[in-house]
């Protein structure tokens, strides 16, 4: 996919993910409570930060996701990021995640960015289906993806047997040739 320019909702702007977003981004991944329900280990350093932020980037370049920094639009201070993973071009469908940094949690501004995701996610990546794999521990998170339209599709993590983290997958259908079902 093409790098878009800077994308617009109601209450935030979406650009392309830069390495240079790292220490705005360390705020959310160096937070045990992210990181818990991420299923990574908290990124203690700023090197560590970018390192994961390298991680995202190779997935884009890889052509199977795309991650986006996520701007206060009043301001435009960087407040979380979003996007899709596991892109699979032939079944129409992706993975999608998003994270907020923890003093702009609860004003809305994931459900607006996943709006403008998803809908960028249809039309340009062809995406039928979205899956998002969520914590059920993590409430915020579980709120964020009823409020988009996710629906709870499957109990267990399809991603492999870590109980500990308690992952359930939630779908959404996107656009007139959505995909009904998927199976792992």
């Amino acid at each position: 996919m093409d790098r878009d320019p800077v994308l617009r909702g109601e209450l935030v702007l979406l650009r392309p993910l830069e390495l240079s977003d790292a220490e705005a981004l360390h705020e959310i991944y160096r937070e045990q409570k992210t990181m818990q329900y991420y299923g990574r280990p908290v990124c203690t350093t700023l090197d560590e930060t970018r390192r994961l932020i390298e991680q995202m980037l190779q997935v884009q370049a890889n052509g199977t996701g795309f991650r986006w920094v996520i701007l206060q639009r009043t301001d435009s201070e960087v407040v979380g990021s979003i996007g899709f993973h596991g892109w699979d071009r032939n079944r129409g469908f992706a993975f999608f995640g998003y994270e907020i940094v923890p003093k702009h949690r609860g004003k809305g501004l994931s459900v607006d960015a996943g709006r403008v995701a998803i809908a960028l996610g249809g039309s340009k990546m062809g995406l039928r289906r979205i899956l998002a794999v969520i914590n059920s521990e993590n409430r915020a998170s579980v709120a964020t993806a009823n409020r988009l339209g996710f629906t709870l599709e499957l109990g267990l993590d399809p991603l492999g047997p870590n109980d500990h983290l308690n992952r359930c997958t939630y779908s959404l259908s996107v656009g007139a040739n959505a995909i009904p079902s998927l199976e792992f």
